[in-house]
């Protein structure tokens, strides 16, 4: 405006309003006092012209650009130390997030972050020794900007590692041929390769060192090539510079720290240092000048299996172990000192709360000791339990009770004199006493009788046994031992999971019940029941039931199978005397039509009680041929068009009013409707009333199946009576035969030899038609004229012409 001095633009970003004077008309965002990237603003302007300021004009709406960032300059074109480095973007002050775009080749992944900076391993695939194009794209919310210029940025070669320089070249010192390697940043896992002429071995291991002894040719004062890979964020690097290692020349054994000069429990124990491919192992045990020695397959024997053993006594250990046939240099000699004639609880139970209901408690065995007394403690109470091995149970004294402590001493019969008791221990008996069932029934399947047998409880009285199957409710079963029979129990049943519980009474008090445990009933030797019987057409009648052995059923089909199913799988099935798998259907049974009668014999698991299952399969006819009689008389006529599958036609004296049909089937079960009304087979319909020139009777007959039909369509016409059936009979007497000829219908016969003459009687059905005698109508059942017989044989012709004329 060319008379503007001032220009006031107002800013506007839903009710935050800014506004912003100028001397020109424009202004920068980044001269507000704050605004947003991507964001849509109101904006209108208004002038001051000679000191007065104008309104503000229309508003315009301008969204402002998203940020754009890129890989920091200090990455762009680098190598990054390893795929754990990380890579930087431009801050941008106003993002919520950062979308890197990495690409190789055509592939292309994206890595989101809350900041600007991402890790090359926090990518699904990624190579070392790589060069990716990266850009970067500024997140606000869910809104994603445009990225920015690409740098180059590549991944190190991956890192390979080797054995350690302590180790290369060097001749071991160790028995197990310890070798160590560099351990690379990020390495998991490591390959050590080991080669000795042709064969190679590697080993794996999960930290940077392995023992030579665990390749199959390991050999000692052997030289070996090694050279090592490491595993390192999903890559196995290549194999280092190898390095020749020798294993030690002359390995040596002796006792281990834990024995070497250290007084021994009562039986004592001594152990040797591992020899790697040792066979056996000799202990050479010095005491003053006797000398003896004890061989074992393992690192351990127990100097009391020497002769002469005593207590408080020194001896002088030296051990050599069997490599490939040969016995090693005995290294080292190291004393150990028995211990005194005592004995106590071992460790394992000293000052522990026992786990088990009668108070199992172990002593350390004694070595010569033939007997052993167990002196238990608390308050006033003191009994003394005496036994032949160093072993015993709380529960035999008098007093014994749960969740009690005592204070226990052992004393052993060591050469008929009983040692003095050694040190007291105080062990506690068990809080909360719980039985179950015994490992014994847990999880078994019984016997008939369903035995099922608890664990003990020590001053226990009675147990009982609570026995739950399915959702039916719990029954109870009490006994003063700790088994009993599930037969016993109502409703027991074969081949049946039950869930049973057990509790004791003890002092009175019942016991909380145990674990839960699953048992299986037996199967019953006499079971010959069908679980189950289909057939692969039709439906059995009534429904399945195990009780029921008949069974009936219809189908259409020419065959059929039947699948029987048994509960118990060990019995044997037959169908038809053929045997069947329980479950699978029997092989193709053919059916006549009509009844059928298929057996299934079920033999139970004793051999001999069996059971026979009916099925009276009923095959349906599939006929519905039929055929049909007109009252009054009338002959059917077959046509080759109409609306019916077969069509006739026949005709009736004109002044006839009604007709009747018998149909026939050849199936006596099929089905027949005349005009729709079912109609019994060889009986008449109902009269069908004649309205006009013609009347079209339409049929239809169904098979016993109900699924075959014929339908039939009779076309009656008031047009005379289409009867043209003859009866003929001789004045002779004599007998007609049929025979061929040039009529359409012929006859021969004979007369005596002297016999001048014969007449004829024609008798047609029906009394309308006309009969003609060699050319001479002759009225209905009236002899003609005599023909004379003049040679060996005669022709007599007849004709005669129904009603209609045709």
């Amino acid at each position: 405006v060319s008379s503007a001095s001032m220009y006031r633009f107002r800013i506007a970003d839903g009710t935050n309003v800014q506004t912003f004077d100028a001397e020109t008309n424009s202004f920068k965002f980044t001269q507000l006092s704050s605004y947003e990237n991507s964001t849509s603003y109101t904006i209108d302007v208004k002038v001051e012209a000679a000191g007065t300021w104008m309104d503000y004009g229309a508003t315009a709406v301008v969204t402002t650009p998203f940020p754009i960032t890129q890989i920091s300059e200090t990455f762009s074109g680098k190598t990054l130390l390893n795929t754990d480095s990380v890579i930087t973007a431009d801050p941008v002050p106003s993002a919520t997030g950062y979308r890197l775009r990495v690409t190789k080749n055509a592939a292309v992944q994206t890595l989101d972050a809350p900041t600007n900076e991402f890790k090359l391993k926090e990518l699904g695939d990624y190579d070392y020794n790589t060069t990716y194009s990266m850009d970067v794209a500024v997140k606000k919310g869910a809104a994603v900007g445009t990225f920015g210029a690409a740098s180059l940025v590549s991944t190190p070669a991956a890192p390979i590692t080797k054995v350690t320089a302590e180790y290369c070249g060097a001749s071991l010192r160790d028995v197990d041929g310890f070798i160590q390697a560099d351990a690379p940043p990020l390495a998991t896992a490591y390959h050590f390769r080991v080669r000795l002429g042709d064969s190679v071995k590697v080993i794996d291991e999960l930290v940077p060192s392995t023992l030579l002894y665990k390749t199959n040719f390991y050999a000692y004062g052997t030289t070996y090539t090694v050279d090592v890979s490491a595993y390192v964020e999903g890559t196995w690097s290549e194999y280092g510079a190898s390095c020749q290692i020798t294993s030690w020349p002359s390995p040596r054994t002796q006792l281990g720290s834990r024995s070497c000069g250290k007084i021994l429990n009562p039986v004592g124990d001594i152990f040797a240092d591992n020899v790697p491919t040792a066979t056996n192992y000799r202990f050479k045990i010095t005491q003053g000048a006797n000398v003896q020695y004890i061989e074992s397959t393992v690192q351990g024997v127990w100097l009391s299996d020497i002769n002469g053993y005593a207590y408080n006594t020194t001896y002088s250990i030296e051990v050599t172990a069997k490599v490939a046939g040969d016995w090693l240099p005995y290294g080292a000699a190291c004393n150990v000192t028995t211990g005194p004639a005592t004995t106590q609880i071992t460790p394992p139970y000293c000052g522990r709360i026992l786990t088990d209901v009668i108070g199992d408690l172990r002593a350390d065995r004694l070595p010569g000791a033939t007997a052993y007394r167990f002196r238990v403690t608390q308050g006033s109470n003191v009994g003394v339990i005496e036994e032949t091995g160093p072993s015993t149970y709380l529960s035999k004294t008098n007093f014994y009770a749960y969740n009690t402590t005592y204070s226990v001493t052992i004393s052993a019969l060591l050469n008929d004199t009983w040692t003095e008791y050694g040190p007291a221990c105080n062990v506690t008996s068990m809080a909360n006493p719980h039985t179950q069932l015994s490992s014994l029934s847990c999880g078994k399947v019984l016997n008939k009788d369903g035995d099922i047998r608890s664990d003990g409880v020590p001053t226990a009285t009675s147990y009982r046994f609570r026995i739950t199957q399915g959702t039916n409710p719990p029954q109870t079963v009490d006994s003063q031992d700790i088994f009993t029979k599930l037969a016993n129990m109502p409703g027991y049943a074969f081949n049946t999971v039950y869930s049973v519980e057990t509790a004791a009474l003890v002092k009175d008090v019942w016991t909380p019940y145990g674990v839960a445990c699953n048992v299986t009933t037996a199967q019953s030797l006499t079971n010959a029941n069908l679980a189950a019987l289909t057939l692969s057409a039709g439906t059995l009648s009534p429904v399945f039931d195990p009780a029921t052995l008949n069974y009936t059923a219809s189908v259409i089909n020419a065959a059929v199978a039947l699948s029987p199913t048994v509960a118990d799988t060990a019995v044997k099935i037959k169908v038809n005397g053929a045997t069947v798998a329980s479950g699978s259907p029997s092989g193709s049974i053919p059916l006549n039509v009509g009844n059928n009668t298929i057996t299934t014999i079920v033999t139970a698991r004793d051999n001999t009680t069996t059971k026979t299952y009916t099925v009276n399969i009923t095959r349906l006819s599939n006929i519905a041929a039929t055929t049909f009689t007109l009252s009054p008389a009338s002959k059917l006529a077959g046509v080759g068009t109409g609306p019916a599958m077969k069509n006739y036609k026949a005709s009736v004296a004109a002044d006839a009013t009604t007709i009747m049909v018998k149909p026939k089937s050849d199936d006596p079960n099929a089905t027949v409707t005349v005009n729709g009304t079912a109609v019994t087979r060889s009986t008449f319909s109902d009269p069908i009333a004649l309205t006009g020139p013609t009347t079209m009777i339409n049929m239809e007959a169904t098979a016993e199946d109900g699924i075959t039909k014929i339908t039939y369509s009779i076309e009656v016409s008031k047009s005379g009576s289409n009867n043209a059936d003859l009866g003929v009979e001789l004045s002779t007497k004599s007998i007609l035969y049929q025979t061929t000829g040039t009529a359409q219908v012929n006859y021969k016969t004979t007369v005596d030899a002297g016999t001048q003459s014969i007449m004829v009687k024609p008798r047609s059905d029906e009394a309308n038609a006309v009969v003609t005698v060699n050319g001479t109508i002759v009225p209905r059942s009236t002899y003609s004229a005599p023909i004379p017989l003049t040679g060996l044989s005669t022709i007599i012709n007849m004709r005669i012409t129904a009603q209609d004329g045709v």
